[in-house]
Parts: C-alpha cells; sequence; structure tokens
C-alpha cells in the first residue's frame, strides 16, 4: 500500500470537497447576491433546487468529516487498520473506499445488525430496495473517490 500517495489523494479530495462546499453556499444569481428575492420566479423549482443544495451540503459534509479522519488516522499510524478486528484493510479496499475504517467483513456485520435493529422497530426493506444501512456514515459511505482518478 503506497500510503503517501493515499494521503496526497485523501487531502486532495478533501481540498476539492471543501471547494463544492464553498460553491454551494455562494450565492449563485446577482439577485441573491443583492440580498433580493426573485418574486416572479417559479416557488416550486426555487424549493427544489434549495432542497438539492442541502442534500448536497449535507453530503459534502458527512464526506469532509470522513476525509478529515482518515487523514488523522493516516498521522496517527492507524490508516489501513479495521477498528472492529484491529486486522488490515486490504489495499484493494482502501483504493475502492479510501475513508473506510472497517474491513469488509465489520463493515458487513455492522449493517446485519443495524438492518436487524431496524426491523425489530417495523422496518421491511422494499423488494427493489438495497437493505444497506450503516451505524456510522465514516466507515466508508459515502465513498469520497471520483470515478476515472488514477493510483
Amino acid at each position: 500500500m503506497n500510503l503517501p500517495l493515499l494521503r496526497r489523494i485523501l487531502h486532495a479530495d478533501l481540498t476539492a470537497a471543501r471547494r463544492r462546499l464553498e460553491s454551494l453556499e455562494a450565492p449563485s444569481s446577482p439577485e441573491q447576491r443583492a440580498g433580493g428575492n426573485d418574486v416572479d420566479g417559479d416557488c416550486a423549482v426555487a424549493t427544489m433546487n434549495q432542497e438539492e443544495v442541502a442534500r448536497s451540503r449535507a453530503s459534502l459534509l458527512v464526506t469532509i468529516r470522513a476525509l478529515t479522519v482518515a487523514i488523522g488516522r493516516c498521522e496517527s499510524g492507524e490508516y489501513g487498520v479495521c477498528v472492529g478486528c484491529h486486522r488490515e484493510i486490504p489495499a484493494a479496499r482502501l483504493k475502492a473506499v479510501p475513508t473506510a475504517d472497517h474491513c469488509v467483513a465489520c463493515k458487513a456485520a455492522m449493517e446485519t445488525r443495524a438492518t436487524k435493529a431496524l426491523r425489530g422497530r417495523g422496518w421491511e426493506p422494499e423488494d427493489d430496495e438495497v437493505a444497506v444501512v450503516a451505524d456510522d456514515p465514516l466507515s466508508g459511505f459515502p465513498a469520497a473517490r471520483d470515478k476515472g482518478e488514477p493510483w
């Protein structure tokens, strides 16, 4: 495992995520920058846009936190070690999910426990729904990697 390369990738991903967050939070139209309202605009479209921005912002905040934790694990020498079983996380998993802090087996066990807990509360997945539930959003979901970047 090329730890210096992974560390650079994590830092680059963190910088990119912070820039995306800043661009979401910056006013995009002249009216917004001036503090005015688009009274003639379509309220439904504006509401949908606001909801999409809120979802994107929440996702970016989770990604930023996951990347920050992964970078901290690099600096403390704990990166690549499963916090569940204390075994080495395979390099292929870290390439796929650089923020992963659990091996596949421990992650699957966490999801199984979470799914059972939700089913105990009456939740059942739909036929076409994938029942992937994570106890901790920092365990690799969502993946912070952009497709196509070199390793």
